[in-house]
């Protein structure tokens, strides 16, 4: 049995792991396990394991960070799965490169975020993606997907569902720039930002990294997968219902209906800094469930009790039915 690695720290193991650094190592794992259980794990960042995984975890090592200057003035930079995200944001900003800046000090790595369609402080992994690069898992075959084919939408991709299990993502191409501006529509860097009539990507990402640990347990510390929750999409007469009771409530007009903050209804229900033997609801960010019992082997026993016990919570209180952001295994 071999350690999953993963961001919640709880100590869950594999049958087997296999990692590949290249398209033609990871056509002979999908050789090797065929027929078998099996499952791509990248950085464990969005993941909950509510127990060992009895089947193979294949992990990618493909690397590499290449970019090149086009015409227009723009840069391709092409990205490998394996790739930590963060270590790619930190290297663009560094080089001077807009494009992914906000999405600073987020967890994972880049194959993931291609699944997930990471998103935060005004931004997302598919507004500076071009194409992503696959290979399915049926005949090896090497595809390259536009980023507009995938349906990317709020943590969502169409590899979470017509093409969930049909490939596994080699390679990632970024369209930068190398003037661009400051996406400030997240309000505190707005705030942080007011006034000032130029602002640098070291900047942004300096206050990303004061707000993002102010709000948020630090990985090494305490475990998590970050938001655990999606934000409910509710229709407008639950919506009015709701506030006609709570008339502070926050909201975001949608395409599909009217946006709640999950973090606020958690909030609303008492559980802020709500705790169960090594698990808890994070006491600065109730949207961010926590495991403080790092490589406990049976913390996921804890995990899990407490964001079942947060949607029944919610659910009986608010009407109001979350649904998970983290992936559970």
């Amino acid at each position: 049995m071999k350690k999953i690695d993963n961001t919640f720290g709880v100590g869950v193991k594999c049958r087997e792991m296999m990692e590949f650094g290249s398209d033609e190592e990871l056509r002979n794992c999908l050789m090797k396990v065929k027929g078998q259980k099996f499952m791509v794990v990248g950085g464990g960042a969005n993941i909950l394991f509510i127990g060992d995984y009895d089947g193979v975890v294949l992990h990618s090592k493909i690397m590499g960070i290449d970019t090149s200057e086009d015409k227009d003035g723009t840069v391709l930079a092409t990205v490998g799965s394996g790739v930590v995200w963060d270590d790619f944001v930190a290297e663009m900003v560094e080089r001077g490169l807009w494009g992914v800046e906000n999405l600073s000090y987020i967890p994972g790595e880049v194959g993931g975020a291609a699944v997930q369609n990471v998103g935060a402080y005004g931004d997302e992994f598919s507004n500076a993606a071009e194409w992503i690069e696959a290979i399915d898992i049926e005949d090896g075959t090497l595809r390259r997907f536009d980023a507009k084919e995938l349906g990317y939408g709020y943590r969502w991709s169409e590899f979470k569902g017509k093409y969930k299990d049909c490939y596994v993502i080699v390679r990632v191409g970024f369209r930068l720039c190398k003037n661009g501006k400051a996406n400030l529509t997240y309000k505190p860097l707005a705030e942080a930002f007011e006034g000032k009539s130029e602002v640098r990507l070291t900047e942004i990402r300096q206050e990303l990294e004061r707000i993002r640990w102010s709000k948020l347990p630090r990985p090494e510390e305490v475990g998590s997968a970050g938001s655990f929750f999606k934000n409910p999409v509710v229709s407008e007469n639950v919506y009015k219902t709701l506030a006609e009771k709570y008339p502070e409530m926050p909201h975001f007009v949608t395409e599909g209906g009217v946006k709640i903050p999950a973090g606020w209804l958690i909030e609303r229900c008492g559980l802020k800094g709500y705790r169960h033997g090594t698990a808890g609801v994070w006491d600065r960010q109730a949207l961010v469930m926590v495991n403080y019992d790092l490589g406990g082997r049976r913390a996921y026993e804890d995990v899990e009790y407490v964001y079942k016990y947060v949607i029944e919570t919610v659910r009986e209180k608010m009407g109001i039915e979350l649904e998970p952001e983290a992936i559970i295994i």
